[in-house]
């Protein structure tokens, strides 16, 4: 799509090979504002439905993963990880170590992707219930 010209409209967009078991899109863009959906870990397979997908074996690259299928999702809808404005991360488990173990996990990561501490959405790094995988996230985008 052509981004200079766009209206402004509700714009949605099922990913191919990262759509969710049901028919809502992956991430939507009105405006400047882009939301997302939950976005998983998995590797994207069109030919696969969300449960039956392939995930790295590591979780640090599950959770490298999940950043690049939520770049691919901005990207569909006009926007970068540079529009980000927060970023809720979910993972299963609530003990102490679980919780070290994922915060060490996605700061080694996030540290790379947003390297100017005074240029960094928002995050929030919680544990919660998933469907399936150890690790997902949602997002907040503001294009402009």
């Amino acid at each position: 799509m052509d981004w200079s010209k766009y209206d402004g409209r509700r714009f949605a967009v099922r990913i191919p090979g990262q759509t969710h078991m049901g028919h809502t899109p992956n991430v939507v863009r009105k405006g400047p504002f882009v939301t997302t959906a939950r976005v998983f870990r998995s590797i994207p397979d069109p030919n696969k439905p969300a449960p039956a997908r392939e995930f790295p074996e590591h979780q640090v690259v599950q959770c490298r993963q999940m950043f690049d299928n939520l770049a691919t999702q901005l990207a569909a809808v006009g926007a970068s990880m540079k529009d980000l404005v927060s970023v809720k991360i979910t993972y299963v488990g609530d003990s102490a170590e679980m919780r070290d173990y994922a915060k060490r996990t996605v700061d080694s990561i996030w540290d790379e992707l947003f390297r100017d501490p005074e240029d960094q959405p928002a995050r929030s790094l919680d544990p919660g219930k998933l469907m399936y995988g150890w690790i997902a996230c949602e997002a907040i985008a503001v294009v402009g």
